[in-house]
């Protein structure tokens, strides 16, 4: 009596690998592995799952079209820019050659004007800040460079200390020499 014995399966969420015992001759058998899918809902399976972890959320999806359409905006505002600035000189060069006589003369007067008073507002502003400076340190308030100013201070200080005792020592030194010279005097 031969006796037929049946396929052993595992199955798992991976390729199914299942083993076989097939019966080559009355007196010996043989193992087969073979490395199969188990069928083609597992694959579709696979194929869904590995698309929805490569797939990008929400935010990503967002964040994308947010970029296109800041892109697709820069580029049309950019075009329309660019159109205006054609027509402007299309327009304006042969306005600026009729009115050259008068414009750049009344340029030139502009831009001195408009320099001088750039100029005034510019010093005023420097003189306001120095007098608060001055202000600020006479009241003791240490604004900022205080410390610099009193470092410079000390070292003038010292310099004129230093130069009062050489001309002292100078003028005894002389005033010794000179008695020296007439004793009688």
């Amino acid at each position: 009596m031969h006796q037929q014995r049946h396929a052993a399966a595992v199955s798992y969420n991976k390729p199914h690998v299942s083993l076989e015992r097939r019966p080559l001759s009355r007196s010996s058998s043989s193992l087969s592995l073979s490395l199969a899918p188990n069928s083609m809902a597992d694959k579709m399976q696979s194929g869904e799952r590995k698309l929805r972890e490569h797939s990008p959320n929400a935010r990503q999806v967002l964040g994308l079209v947010a970029l296109l359409l800041g892109t697709v905006a820069v580029l049309t505002v950019g075009g329309f820019m660019l159109g205006g600035l054609a027509l402007a000189v299309v327009i304006g060069i042969p306005v600026f050659l009729f009115f050259s006589p008068v414009l750049v003369p009344l340029g030139i007067v502009l831009f001195l004007a408009v320099s001088g008073i750039v100029i005034t507002g510019v010093a005023f502003v420097a003189f306001l800040s120095s007098v608060s400076w001055i202000y600020n340190y006479f009241k003791g308030r240490h604004p900022v460079g205080s410390d610099k100013i009193e470092a410079a201070r000390q070292r003038l200080l010292g310099s004129v200390h230093q130069a009062t005792e050489k001309a002292r020592e100078y003028g005894s030194y002389a005033g010794g020499k000179a008695q020296e010279a007439a004793p009688g005097a």
